[in-house]
């Protein structure tokens, strides 16, 4: 994987039932949101630094591959 590519950010807001939440990064103006098919490992928590790839969607920016910093 290229590591130039990952985006790194702050995960803002967590729904632990749904296991999806979004993440605060200085790339863009929206949270992105991430989806359980995306996260590797575990589901991050409120705070946690993350980095992932930005994948854009006709909704806003999702992440894609997102894993701990």
């Amino acid at each position: 994987m290229n590591h130039e590519s990952l985006t790194k950010g702050t995960v803002s807001h967590v729904n632990a039932a749904s296991q999806s939440g979004f993440i605060e990064t200085e790339v863009t103006a929206k949270d992105v949101l991430f989806l359980p098919n995306a996260v590797r490992g575990h589901v991050p928590e409120l705070g946690e630094e993350v980095t992932f790839e930005m994948v854009e969607t006709r909704n806003g920016p999702r992440a894609a591959k997102l894993s701990r910093t």
